[in-house]
């Protein structure tokens, strides 16, 4: 399980390449660093996406996501796979989110995920968990977002009782033009240490968004690009671990309506 969960690619090729910072970024389809990212797609998408972690075959990883809106809510539902016949874990999961307005002004983003995670391992057996999480953001001011979100809040365990590792994340967007955003995290998985996330993404023009990212620890650096136009959007980037070399991912989306 441990080999699944250090992989940069559950979160999808933007994530990585803004070095995992994500949790107050609003709009991301895969909704793993905050389920509440939901709440702020405008229309019906679906959303397909690809990695090999560190070039290795059987490290590849593939997911689909589709998300709606129905009014103010957004309910989500997807699926990915990773590793080979040897060891595969895949995880079917379902959201909703929406933004609520607790007596202010500004509404507050509220996403809850649940996953059903399956385990198989060649000549060993198989095991299966479901996991809730649950993350919320906020526009504090309009050129800053917050952002926190729980994994595993429910304690789920394996059929032979190992937990899965509770991941919490706190986050920030700092937007200061329509243009340019900076992003921050701060994450802890188990018993690990905290850690550092920063990205960031430049959008010369609207239909092009240039990313950058760093992750510690252990430190990784990322690149990326995403291309926008009326219906699709693809995105490619990298991420290089310092000792075990690069990951490389893709994904491409489908929007109802018009993306720019």
């Amino acid at each position: 399980m441990r080999a699944a969960g250090a992989q940069p690619a559950r979160e999808g090729a933007a994530a990585i390449a803004l070095g995992g910072a994500t949790p107050a970024l609003g709009g991301d389809l895969w909704g793993i660093a905050n389920p509440a990212s939901w709440a702020a797609i405008r229309s019906a998408t679906a959303g397909f996406f690809a990695a090999e972690g560190f070039g290795l075959p059987e490290l590849r990883e593939g997911a689909a996501r589709v998300a709606v809106p129905l009014g103010r809510t957004v309910v989500a539902a997807g699926a990915a796979s990773f590793g080979d016949a040897a060891y595969r874990e895949s995880s079917w999961l379902a959201g909703v989110a929406r933004p609520l307005f607790p007596g202010t002004h500004r509404p507050i983003a509220m996403g809850v995920r649940i996953a059903l995670h399956r385990v198989t391992i060649e000549d060993y057996g198989n095991a299966t968990a479901i996991g809730l999480s649950a993350g919320w953001q906020v526009d504090v001011v309009p050129t800053l977002r917050l952002g926190a979100a729980a994994e595993n809040v429910n304690g789920p365990r394996w059929a032979a009782g190992e937990p899965l590792s509770r991941r919490f994340a706190l986050g920030a967007l700092y937007q200061p033009t329509p243009e340019t955003a900076l992003l921050l995290a701060l994450r802890r998985s188990g018993r690990a240490s905290t850690s550092l996330h920063a990205g960031l993404e430049w959008r010369p023009v609207r239909a092009l968004a240039l990313r950058a990212g760093a992750t510690g620890e252990p430190w990784r650096l990322s690149a990326g690009v995403a291309v926008r136009t009326t219906w699709i959007h693809a995105e490619a980037t990298a991420e290089r671990h310092y000792a075990l070399g690069w990951t490389p991912a893709v994904a491409i989306y489908v929007h109802g309506r018009g993306a720019l």
